[in-house]
């Protein structure tokens, strides 16, 4: 994986997380 899918993938899964409130909406680990 590349440097900018990592940094989109770490940006949409904060996303994530402030809409569900849940750190599980995430699948990838960090």
């Amino acid at each position: 994986m590349s440097g900018f899918d990592l940094v989109f993938s770490r940006r949409f899964c904060m996303g994530h997380r402030l809409i569900s409130g849940a750190a599980e909406a995430c699948a990838l680990p960090h």
